[in-house]
């Protein structure tokens, strides 16, 4: 028998007799036809976007839907891989994971899709995301600096030399700045310092 999409089926045995008197079977299980996919969901979208440091990421992804047997399940699936400066390794076969996602581990990169199923088994997957790489470790604080002075002076300029510099093994260092931080000397102390300022070397 040929069936066509999008309709329901029942079939069931009529007997007639001799005098016209008929009599009926129980009709079969329903059969429901769909031969369409559901409609493809929306590309996830992230609202943290390149290196973050955020607990949670946030993902909004569209669900789908299916005109005809509906949707059976609609899942947001994470694909990672490591991150090492900054760096995505390889990446590693999909999980599906609850969204917003508070399982994406920290040193790796993510990227998140969806995939929607109809009842008949049929599956239609959205496009990826966007990658997040995710770094909440503090870089390996660098050596302290070395000042050509110390103690008391009366020499109006300094040499100031960096100590070995920081790393991160994660996102890698975005930057490395001397700071200078100031006091006010008063009888021989030096009173409240003020915040650091970025200041560079000679110090003058």
């Amino acid at each position: 028998d040929t069936l066509a999409g999008g309709a329901c089926y029942t079939y069931y045995t009529l007997v007639t007799n001799g005098v016209g008197l008929s009599a009926a079977s129980p009709e079969t299980p329903a059969i429901l036809v769909d031969t369409t996919a559901p409609t493809t969901p929306p590309t996830p979208t992230l609202l943290q976007s390149g290196f973050t440091a955020a607990a949670t990421i946030d993902v909004s992804a569209g669900s789908s839907s299916d005109p005809e047997s509906g949707l059976a399940s609609w899942t947001v699936f994470r694909r990672s891989a490591p991150l090492a400066a900054g760096v995505c390794g390889t990446w590693e076969a999909p999980v599906a994971v609850a969204v917003p996602d508070a399982s994406a581990a920290t040193g790796a990169c993510h990227a998140y899709f969806s995939v929607a199923t109809n009842r008949v088994g049929v599956s239609v997957t959205s496009g990826e995301s966007a990658i997040v790489k995710v770094d909440r470790t503090a870089p390996v604080a660098p050596g302290q600096p070395t000042a050509s002075l110390a103690g008391f002076t009366a020499a109006t300029s300094a040499t100031i030399v960096d100590g070995t510099a920081g790393s991160d093994p994660e996102s890698g260092v975005a930057s490395s700045q001397l700071y200078r931080r100031m006091a006010t000397l008063a009888n021989g102390v030096c009173g409240t310092y003020g915040a650091g300022s970025i200041h560079a070397s000679p110090d003058a």
